[in-house]
């Protein structure tokens, strides 16, 4: 062995072969075993079928030999070395007597085995897994196939008792193998799409009930077509769907259609997954709510408490959105009342999950962190990767919201990893949806454009919410016209009223205000009002926004209501407090933001030493470069500078061979911009004037494209753009990092108005006046 896995003929950790074994170690062990009587060698191998520790009483058992027999047997064994104690004393002792049965024999022996480990496990003494093994191996000789399929499903499920889900997977594969169209092979493919679903296998699951669909149809089995379009809709508890499958409404409704009229569980089930089912579809709100209203009605008649919890569940889904919270929370509750009564971990955690949402909608952060501890425990005692990805989503969302980037840094790769193990869409989209939150917050918009593009290809088609977060997304950016673009789509569509619809118009919000977009800030502004206690929750928690009321509050002081924002914010300072430190340095900021008429800040050089001042607090910081830039940025709010004029301002030697254009024209170029900027901002959009507006402002923009990039900024010749945008980029960071450990409020100030890149910009959320602002030199 050792001379083989030299050569790299064999794994280090695997066991050797029979047929690889050198002729002089087979001939070896041959002359030992040659050497004890034909009766005991025939003992010998029985036993080495049975696995590789002795146990004789079994082998009496099954052998049909007395004990005192079997006794003698074993003791000439241990006089020839073959024995060793109770095991052989090799491995490959035990794989040469197994190599010396023939298949007749192999299959009569493991099918006597079989029968007597599945008396014993009847009997209660042992599992059936090992019932299994044997029925199986005979079956595969040619041996009965009945009991080798029964002990597989039995082992199987026993398997998933114990989390041994890739056991399942293997035992019910066996079984397949052994069953033909007639049997019930329709149910070991439901069984093996559940397995394979809890071993992180979806493409497995998909293929199984595919295969389970297609029978059923052929056969005219409505339950099996009922059991596979659960399946494939989500599997037994329904935790989660492929939103993206074209064929799910499909085959759920031909599923229902083939069942009676009367009530049913699988009728309510089939009902209540339908309404989850036509989420991101043209289905109208009211369809889905209706029939979720149904299997939860259904579900309370038959009194069947795992069809009822199964039922709420649906309807928690149907009715997502602000409006129902409290019915949620409610729902939720009664959820993990049943399935713990029915000792049904993974009903208790899709409750648990469900429940975790409206708290968190509802603003209550205490009782959040208590339920995603619970979830966490049960995810333990599973140990199912698609269900323990919540986990370290959650926590990060959380970690993000008290401002702990490092922990959620870790909590971001964990939940990368579980992605990736358990085959989830959903993880993947929840991943990419935390960190667009957390970036967007930080003001590193521009690292966003793949993932962003990553996440609406995830999504199923709905554009007006890809817009909102589209218009957000520029408005951070420094891309005022661009947002204002998608805020006009915004404005002219209808944003559908689920999950998503609180986040999406909050998202407008900030929008607006960046972009100067009067008539969405008046919209969000209006449909907003009525939900100011509750926080915007992106996904299944995948991040928080805050709390409605600071965006309410933002709104009224963009629109002159300077009383309403003033409610708003003190509303807010309590919510975001209870969230958690990140979100409540925010909303302090955006409350301070009002202490002027555009509020205040002081950023001033003094030799060597910035004083900088904001939200009513003032201090100081030795000079860096970074410091110079933001200097040179916040003197220009809402524009765009080229990385080369910041190195070039920092006195980054060699940075560049100038600038194409003169600077003069450059600047004249840059006010007509803005002119027409501002113009087209109080334009209606769809006019003759906004029309000619944006004519003039793509001339002016071509005229310029020979000496300037995107709207008219200088281009610079012979630049190492690459170069110089790292290192400013870095430079900014960490200076901003600087500004937040002497400046929490400054801090996630500049962390959320200014942009990095090749181009940089600083876009604040409110206006801010900085006084005796002086200019690096």
């Amino acid at each position: 062995m050792r001379l083989l896995r030299a050569e790299g003929r064999l794994d280090a950790s695997a066991q050797l072969p029979t047929k690889l074994l050198p002729p002089t170690v087979r001939a070896v062990l041959e002359r030992r075993l040659a050497r004890l009587p034909t009766a005991d060698a025939e003992l010998l191998r029985v036993a080495a079928l049975l696995g590789a520790e002795l146990d004789p009483p079994l082998l009496a058992e099954v052998a049909g030999e007395p004990l005192a027999v079997v006794a003698s047997a074993l003791a000439a064994a241990r006089a020839a070395r073959v024995v060793s104690h109770d095991r052989f004393a090799h491995p490959l002792v035990r794989e040469v007597l197994d190599a010396q049965l023939g298949p007749a024999d192999r299959s009569r022996w493991h099918a006597r085995v079989g029968a007597l480990l599945a008396r014993r496990y009847r009997a209660g003494i042992v599992s059936p897994a090992a019932a299994a093994r044997h029925l199986l191996a005979a079956a595969e000789l040619g041996g009965e196939v009945g009991p080798a399929v029964e002990f597989a499903r039995l082992a199987a499920a026993d398997a998933v008792r114990r989390a041994g889900y890739e056991d399942a997977v293997r035992l019910l594969s066996a079984a397949l193998a052994l069953t033909g169209p007639d049997s019930d092979r329709g149910e070991l493919l439901c069984a093996l799409g559940e397995a394979a679903l809890a071993a992180g296998d979806p493409s497995r699951a998909r293929a199984a009930y595919a295969e389970a669909t297609e029978l059923a149809r052929r056969t005219g089995r409505a339950e099996l077509l009922a059991a596979a379009a659960l399946g494939r809709a989500g599997g037994q508890g329904g935790f989660e769907m492929d939103l993206r499958d074209p064929d799910r409404v499909a085959v759920l409704t031909e599923a229902l259609q083939a069942q009676r009229d009367d009530d049913s569980p699988t009728r309510a089930a089939l009902l209540g997954r339908l309404s989850l089912a036509l989420a991101f579809t043209e289905a109208a709100p009211e369809q889905r709510e209706a029939l979720s209203t149904e299997a939860v009605a259904m579900a309370r008649r038959l009194g069947d408490p795992a069809v009822l919890a199964a039922a709420l569940a649906g309807r928690c889904d149907a009715i997502s959105g602000p409006d129902h919270v409290a019915e949620r929370r409610a729902a939720a509750t009664e959820i993990i009342e049943l399935a713990r009564a029915g000792r049904d971990r993974t009903g208790e955690m899709l409750g648990r999950r469900l429940l975790v949402v409206a708290l968190a909608e509802g603003s209550e952060w205490s009782a959040v962190d208590a339920e995603i501890s619970a979830y966490a425990r049960l995810a333990g005692h599973l140990a199912q990767h698609r269900l323990t990805w919540y986990v370290p989503l959650w926590r990060g969302a959380r970690a993000l919201m008290r401002g702990e980037l490092a922990l959620a840094d870790e909590h971001a790769r964990e939940l990368s990893e579980l992605a990736e193990q358990a085959g989830s869409v959903n993880a993947q989209l929840l991943g990419l949806v935390q960190r667009f939150v957390r970036l967007v917050g930080e003001g590193r918009a521009d690292e966003l454009a793949g993932d962003f593009a990553e996440i609406v290809g995830l999504i199923p088609d709905e554009p007006q919410s890809a817009a909102c977060a589209q218009a957000l997304l520029d408005a951070r950016r420094g891309r005022l016209a661009e947002a204002r673009a998608d805020l006009d789509r915004v404005v002219a569509g209808t944003v559908p009223r689920d999950g998503e619809w609180l986040p999406k118009y909050v998202q407008v919000s900030v929008a607006a205000v960046l972009a100067g977009h009067r008539t969405a800030a008046e919209l969000a502004y209006r449909l907003l009002k009525p939900y100011a206690g509750q926080s915007a929750v992106e996904g299944i928690l995948a991040g928080s926004w805050g709390s409605v009321a600071a965006h309410l509050g933002l709104l009224a002081r963009y629109l002159g209501r300077a009383e309403d924002a003033d409610a708003y914010f003190a509303r807010a300072a309590e919510l975001d407090a209870a969230a958690g430190a990140a979100l409540a340095a925010r909303t302090r900021e955006w409350a301070g933001g009002g202490s002027a008429p555009e509020g205040e800040g002081l950023y001033r050089l003094d030799g060597e030493v910035w004083t900088l001042g904001y939200a009513g607090r003032t201090v100081r910081l030795r000079d860096s470069k970074g410091l110079r830039d933001l200097a040179l940025l916040l003197a220009r709010p809402g524009e765009q500078t080229h990385v080369s004029e910041l190195t070039r301002a920092a006195g980054f030697p060699g940075s560049d061979a100038g600038p194409v254009a003169d600077r003069r024209a450059l600047a004249a170029y840059r006010e007509q911009l803005r002119r027409i900027d501002v113009e087209l901002a109080s334009a209606d959009a769809g006019t003759a004037e906004a029309a000619a507006l944006n004519r003039e402002r793509q001339a002016l923009l071509a005229e310029l494209s020979a000496t300037t990039g995107l709207g008219g900024r200088p281009r610079v010749a012979g630049s190492p753009t690459e170069r110089m945008r790292k290192a400013v980029t870095y430079r900014i960071r960490h200076a901003i990092a600087r500004v937040a450990d002497a400046h929490p409020e400054l801090g996630r100030h500049l962390r959320a108005s200014v942009s990095t890149g090749t181009w940089c910009s600083y876009t604040p959320e409110h206006r801010v006046a900085w006084r005796q602002q002086a200019g690096p030199g």
